[in-house]
This record gives structure tokens, C-alpha cells and sequence, in this order.
């Protein structure tokens, strides 16, 4: 009886454990737009990514042009990064969360990590990562830049066996680069403009975490940023094209007047016998 006792008190436990441990082996797609595509690590298939997809560590993610993805860490929907277009990105690790980009850009927003955990992004050249807090990582060249929005993040170099360079504290509305085998760069202020952006992006993923947390329900007419940028640059296209072809217009009218006049004056010429 007792025997039997330990045996279903295992089960239990072992029971109650495997969705816990469930739910740190894989990320979710919450969001999608354009074109990004999932590189699985087991077969190396590819496929294009959508809302609710699962992503395995080792998996690789890139985005195109105009193309931005939106990655859960979470079952509650507060560890979230955002994939700008034209990256490429990875997850090498859960517990704890370590990821990687070589490519791109990626914002992070941290607000549901366990007590004593991190979560860790790293570059080719640089780490950044904290316990809770916004901040994002760029890759330009051979550098990373690295801007801190909410709390204070950490920051550090990587050297070419991969080990740390100079690790800084990184408070909120200050940014860092690190060139490649360097330690970060003296801290600079944030400027408003990088300060606004982020607060939409922000935003922007708060309104589709709703959206996914409650997909029948209305987000209300909120615009996304990406679509507003989109239409905004749309805008300023089509008021080039015009006025080009305006401008294109008018040179080939008075080049036409001009060309009339001539013919006029040459043909009075030949009348006068000049």
C-alpha cells in the first residue's frame, strides 16, 4: 500500500511538472506581417512563418523586406521580442532564455521572467540582457547598437574566444555601440525621436498581444505603426512621382515653346530672304 502511495505521489508530481516544462521548450508567433520564414533545425525545412507557430531552439528566423514577426516567450504573453525586417534570428536556449541575431534589429520587452532568471540576447559582437525591461539591439556593419528604454539592461563586448569585454550597466533613455572584439562604448543620452519611436512600438505589440490573447475582439480603429509608416512613406512616394511628373511636364512644354518659336523666327527669316 505504501509502495503504491509513492508510486502515484511520483505520477502526480511528474504530471503536474510536464506542462511546466512544456511550456519553456518552444516560442510562439503572436504576430506576423509580411514575409518571414521558419528554418527548422531537425530537418532544416523551411516554411513561412504564421500567427501561433512554434519556434524549437536552434530554429532560424528571417525576415524580409518589409516584414516584421512578434515572438512570445511566455504562456502569459509578457516576454516578447519584435523582429525588424531584414533579420535573421535564433533561439539558442529557454531555461534560461538566450537568443541570438546576426542580422537585423530586435526589440525586447521583459516582463514575466522568474525570479532569479535573465534573458540574454547576443550579436556577433555584443550581449545585452536583464531581468525585466525594454531595450533594443541593432547590427550595422561590425557594430551593435544598443539602447536601453525601460530600467537599466547590461551590456558587454564579446572577444574573439567569446568571452566578455568591459560589461556596463545600460539605464533607461541611454544607448551604447560595440564594435567588433571592443568594449562597449561610452554611454550616450537617448534622443527624444528614439524615445517616441519606442513608446510606439510599444504600443504596437501591446495592441497585438491583446489581439492575440483575444482574437474575436475589436482593437478599436488603433492604427499600427508599421502601417502608418508604410502608408506615410507611400504618401511621400506619390507626391514625388508627381511632382516629377509635373516638373517633366512643364520642361516639355516650354521646350516645346521654345522649339515653336524657333521654327516661327526661322521661318520669318526665310520670308525676309536672311
Amino acid at each position: 500500500m505504501k509502495k503504491t502511495a509513492i508510486v502515484l505521489t511520483i505520477f502526480f508530481l511528474f504530471s503536474i511538472a510536464m506542462p511546466l516544462f512544456a511550456a519553456i521548450d518552444s516560442a510562439k508567433l503572436i504576430y506576423v506581417k509580411g514575409d518571414v520564414i521558419i528554418q527548422t533545425k531537425d530537418t532544416g525545412d523551411s516554411r513561412k512563418g504564421k500567427v501561433g507557430d512554434s519556434i524549437h531552439a536552434g530554429d532560424i528566423l528571417k525576415t524580409n523586406k518589409k516584414s516584421t514577426v512578434e515572438i512570445a516567450f511566455d504562456e502569459k504573453i509578457g516576454n516578447i521580442v519584435k523582429i525588424d525586417e531584414y533579420s535573421i534570428f535564433s533561439i539558442q536556449s529557454f531555461n534560461p532564455v538566450k537568443v541570438s541575431i546576426v542580422k537585423g534589429r530586435v526589440f525586447s520587452i521583459i516582463d514575466n521572467l522568474d525570479k532569479g532568471s535573465t534573458f540574454e540576447v547576443r550579436t556577433p559582437q555584443a550581449v545585452a540582457g536583464a531581468r525585466g525591461t525594454g531595450w533594443s539591439m541593432a547590427i550595422e556593419g561590425g557594430k551593435t547598437d544598443i539602447e536601453g528604454y525601460e530600467h537599466t539592461i547590461y551590456a558587454a563586448g564579446l572577444a574573439k574566444d567569446g568571452s566578455i569585454l568591459g560589461q556596463i550597466d545600460i539605464p533607461a533613455g541611454f544607448k551604447s555601440s560595440v564594435d567588433e572584439f571592443n568594449p562597449p562604448s561610452a554611454l550616450e543620452k537617448l534622443s527624444k525621436g528614439q524615445i517616441n519611436k519606442w513608446n510606439k512600438i510599444k504600443s504596437g505589440i501591446e495592441k497585438h498581444k491583446r489581439t492575440f490573447l483575444n482574437p474575436n475582439e475589436q482593437s478599436g480603429g488603433e492604427e499600427d505603426f508599421e502601417d502608418a509608416e508604410e502608408r506615410f512613406q507611400i504618401m511621400e512616394d506619390g507626391r514625388e512621382a508627381r511632382f516629377e511628373a509635373i516638373h517633366e511636364s512643364r520642361s516639355e512644354a516650354v521646350e516645346q515653346r521654345s522649339e515653336s518659336r524657333m521654327d516661327n523666327d526661322n521661318e520669318n527669316d526665310a520670308r525676309r530672304g536672311w
